[in-house]
């Protein structure tokens, strides 16, 4: 091999021959001296030495600053539980650090408030404030003070008091808290988001809006006015307001409506104020999730939302429990993989610890049969009262009420609300035939739209003929109002759409007074479309 065919490593020795150069900056020349010249030789001479050497002196240099940067220790990051002033002399922060709290002194010009998460040097000093957004264990506030810097918690299944950090003063029972990776501070505020659990400001219902049921209203007048109407009458005979109540039947009877004027009376005694908390609304199936505990939270929630409303703004509350079988079903049914088990005792122990700061509670179902005993025992459901469907002779009142804001036409409101009351009754528009035993004369009975009668029913039946009524005046660009004939037709269209329904809960009620065996059949009736 000649001189001009030498290899790198022969330049890169003959370069350095002499000098003091680190052998692994040698290799680094030898990498240099292969990809730097087009021939993939080095040129000897004195300045491109010297440029090599600087290249390969800056290289070193730069790969040490990386080294350092690399084996700084961390810093560590802590949660800032309260910050404590010290009079002429730099503050100081407590922080819970390597899980203890431990005092720092604050840096002068940088702000640190509670509930922050500062970075600590080696020596534990803060020196920067991470801006971060938070995120940690979620809970539910169960009670806070505006004077305190600490609040009560809940998540977890577990109680807990914990600072209140930034948000000292400004935390509400039944907000959903953040809290920092010790569980120490909170951090962050959700609010009250939790959708399962609803405030209904649409706390304009009152008691003559709902048709029929007198013996609900009069229930939940007792219980919700008169404590207060009559608060000396009340201390006299030394009677305590009643905890809850428990409203029964038929779906589509009133229930809702009924917790509704309820919440609308209960504001409108104490000057229209905290409308939005007046009503606590939760249906039961859309509180049981597939995470353990949830259904338990969103309950405390409730409770708690229904303390802080009392303590706000001087009444009780309402907390209206819909569908409440779905959660309070009886333990050991089997069913809903038991979950019952933890939510019934949960919700019992709420009942009794209602002080006067709790709410009202109002538990509606269609299958109180379903309900665990312990819910419903006297000393927490105080009142058990059946909203039952509406008679052949309630009902023109309830056709009334739903037809008073409604042109008619040939009628008066009262006149269309009777008629429309007897078509519905009357035993032509049949869903089933019973065939009753030889033990009951082997009769055949008539189960009918009447028999299914309710107000959302009867609402829904206006609503048709308002339908029909407007199609037909919209061929003929004249509004009449509703005739004999738009009711008629949609009481027969009511009849179709219910004739594809499940109607087991209702034949059951209406099969009640039979004993097994003295029913022989139950035929479904096929419904004609007119």
């Amino acid at each position: 091999m000649g001189q001009d065919e030498r290899e790198p490593e022969a330049d890169i020795d003959l370069l350095f021959k002499g000098m003091n150069i680190p052998e692994h900056i040698k290799r680094l020349g030898i990498r240099l001296a292969g990809s730097g010249a087009s021939s993939g030789k080095v040129p000897v001479n004195s300045d491109d030495a010297k440029s090599l050497i600087a290249a390969l002196q800056n290289e070193l240099v730069e790969k040490n600053e990386e080294v350092k940067r690399l084996t700084v220790t961390p810093l560590d990051c802590a949660p800032v539980l309260f910050t404590k002033e010290v009079k002429d002399a730099a503050g100081t922060a407590i922080v819970m650090y390597n899980s203890k709290m431990t005092e720092v002194i604050l840096p002068k010009g940088m702000s640190v408030l509670p509930g922050d998460t500062v970075k600590l040097s080696r020596t534990g000093q803060i020196v920067d404030v991470l801006d971060y957004s938070p995120s940690g264990e979620l809970a539910v506030v169960r009670t806070a003070s505006v004077d305190a810097n600490t609040a009560e918690v809940e998540g977890g299944g577990k109680t807990k008091i914990v600072y209140a950090g930034k948000y000292e003063g400004k935390l509400k029972a039944g907000e959903r808290v953040i809290l920092d990776a010790t569980s120490s501070v909170i951090i962050g505020n959700r609010g009250k988001g939790d959708e399962r659990v609803l405030f209904s400001e649409d706390t304009n219902v009152r008691w003559d809006d709902i048709a029929g049921v007198a013996m609900a209203k009069q229930c939940l007048i007792e219980a919700i006015e008169d404590p207060f109407r009559y608060q000396a009458i009340y201390e006299f005979y030394r009677q305590e307001p009643l905890k809850g109540v428990l409203l029964f039947g038929p779906p589509g009877c009133g229930k809702t409506m009924l917790a509704k004027a309820a919440a609308t009376s209960n504001a409108e005694m104490h000057g229209g104020k905290g409308k939005k908390t007046a009503l606590i609304y939760m249906r039961g199936p859309e509180a049981i999730t597939k995470y353990l505990g949830e259904a338990e939270e969103a309950i405390r929630q409730a409770f708690a939302t229904g303390r802080e409303h009392k303590r706000e703004f001087g009444y009780r509350s309402i907390f209206f429990l819909d569908e409440a079988e779905s959660l309070l079903r009886k333990r050991g049914s089997g069913i809903s993989s038991d979950i019952e088990t933890t939510i019934v005792p949960m919700f019992l122990a709420e009942m009794d610890g209602l002080d006067k700061d709790g709410p009202f509670v109002i538990l509606a179902t269609n299958r109180a049969d379903m309900l665990d005993d312990a819910v419903v025992r006297s000393k927490r459901v105080d009142r058990k009262v059946l909203v039952e469907r509406p008679t052949a002779k309630e009902a023109p009142v309830y056709f009334e009420l739903n037809l008073k804001k409604t042109p008619v036409k040939g009628k008066t409101v009262k006149e269309m609300a009777e008629l429309a009351a007897v078509e519905m009754f009357s035993g032509k528009h049949e869903l089933y035939e019973v065939v009753l035993g030889p033990t009951r004369d082997n009769k055949h009975l008539k189960f009918t739209l009447g028999d299914i009668a309710s107000g959302a029913l009867i609402a829904g039946i206006v609503q048709k003929a308002r339908s029909i009524a407007i199609q037909r005046d919209k061929t003929q660009k004249q509004p009449e109002g509703i005739t004999v004939d738009d009711m008629i037709q949609g009481i027969e269209l009511a009849l179709l759409e219910e004739s594809s329904s499940n109607m087991d809960n209702s034949l059951g009620d209406f099969l009640k007074d039979y004993r097994p065996g003295e029913v022989r059949d139950v035929i479904k009736l096929k419904q004609v479309s007119k």
